[in-house]
């Protein structure tokens, strides 16, 4: 997983305390290598994150997603 996240562009976690190790330093290690960090919950809980989607993730999250999906394939980002 750490190598992965070496090679990450965005980096989600949904719905998680963001608190269990080793998964919660996940975040720090792929914002290290340059990634966006975006966190999907019912509530800010770390600061560790570029973005902070707030609401239930069935949501908010497919709208989020799709919006990527159209910025990648315009060649946006």
């Amino acid at each position: 997983i750490e190598a992965a996240l070496q090679f990450c562009d965005i980096f989600v976690s949904v719905g998680t305390s963001d608190t269990v190790h080793p998964a919660a330093g996940f975040v720090e290690i792929a914002r290290a290598c340059g990634a966006q960090a975006h966190r999907f919950n019912l509530s800010k809980v770390r600061d560790h994150f570029d973005a902070h989607h707030i609401g239930p993730a069935g949501q908010i999250l497919p709208g989020w997603v799709d919006g990527i999906i159209n910025d990648r394939q315009q060649g946006c980002c």
